[in-house]
Formats: structure tokens, sequence, C-alpha cells
């Protein structure tokens, strides 16, 4: 995750990236959740990166245990198309309160673990059988991930396979709750003067 979010303390407002530092997220998180309305919630906005790439496993487990822990309420809303781990952190969002843009689109595909810093099995360190140090990583981490999945109420099978899913689908999967409502603007909402065509008018005898 290399640009600051954008954050507002007073409307407790967090607008966030997979460009966005991870430490800089939670610092936001945590200092939203500090003040006197607590009890308010915390809405955070999820946009794509100008990159078009997803949050890192590590990242997401990060973001995803300081959501857990907050007193606030955490609102979420997509904006946009999300990818990889990011529909996550739409789905942690409290149970009725999970926003998406009526025309984004959530591209599931099965978890990565590329970033993972683990190559090569550390002098004296002693592995598992037949295991390397990234081996080990990735299971402990699956694991992980399995229970989040299943304490956000998910289908497993959901990540097994890449797929694109619409805005209604998304709601159907149970990542979302409903699509942000559309606003009319004032002017159109106003009576508009009847301009349809009047009859002819009889002419009189």
């Amino acid at each position: 995750m290399n640009s600051e979010p954008l954050v507002d303390l007073d409307a407790r407002l967090l607008s966030i990236s997979s460009n966005t530092p991870t430490p800089i997220v939670m610092d936001r998180l945590l200092r939203l959740q500090s003040g006197h309305d607590w009890q308010k919630p915390i809405t955070i906005y999820i946009s794509p990166a100008e990159d078009n790439r997803s949050i890192g496993v590590l990242d997401f487990l990060q973001i995803y245990a300081v959501t857990r822990v907050l007193r606030s309420p955490i609102h979420t809303v997509a904006l946009g198309t999300l990818r990889g781990y990011d529909p996550l952190i739409l789905a942690a969002g409290q149970r009725g309160h999970r926003h998406i843009l009526n025309h984004s689109l959530m591209c599931l595909e099965p978890f990565k673990f590329d970033e993972l810093p683990f190559h090569e099995r550390p002098i004296g360190m002693a592995l598992a059988p037949g295991a390397s140090l990234r081996e080990q990583a990735e299971k402990l981490l699956r694991a992980e991930l399995d229970a989040i999945i299943q304490d956000l109420r998910l289908d497993r099978d959901l990540f097994k396979m890449p797929k694109i899913i619409s805005a209604e689908e998304s709601i159907a999967k149970g990542l979302a709750d409903a699509i942000v409502p559309i606003h009319t603007p004032r002017m159109v909402r106003e009576k508009q003067p009847d301009l349809s065509p009047k009859p002819a008018l009889t002419a009189m005898r």
C-alpha cells in the first residue's frame, strides 16, 4: 500500500485505496475512534488504486484486525472496481451498513501471497519436515483467511476461481448490503411545468 488517505475527523470519514500506507490507515482509524463521539460510526470509502492493484494479504490482515478492535461501528462503501483483498474490507463493515455503487464490480480471485518476505530457510531455524518457511507462513495465513471468511459468513468458493461480479451479485453473495441510493438533484425533483400538448379548442358556433 503510498498516498495519504483522505480523512474528515468531524464527519468521521476515511477514504483509502491499496496505495494508502497501511500504518497510516490504522493510525487514522484509531484517531477517529478516540474522541468523545466514538459511539458514532466511522465510514470507510474504498477506492481502486490508480495502478489497479490490490492490497497484500499482510496489509489486509492488519486493517481487518483494527476494524475488529475499534469501539466505533464501521461502515464501508465501495467506490469503483475492487479486486483481491479489497472486497473483504468492504465485507468487514457492520452488517446492514456495507454499501456499493451501482456500477461497481468485484474482481474475486484466489488468495495470493506474493509479497511474503520468506524465501529461504534461516540458519538454525527448525522447520516442519519437508516444509519451507514460506510454505509454513502460507499455511498459517490461509487458515487465518478461512477463519475471517467464516466470520464474515462468506462462501469460501467465492475465492477459488477468478470471477467478476456486479453490485447486485455482491449483495447476493454477502459482500455488501445495499446499493448507494441515487439522490436526484433538487431542480429535477421540483414539480415541472406541464408542457404536454393541449387539445385544440372547439370552435364556437
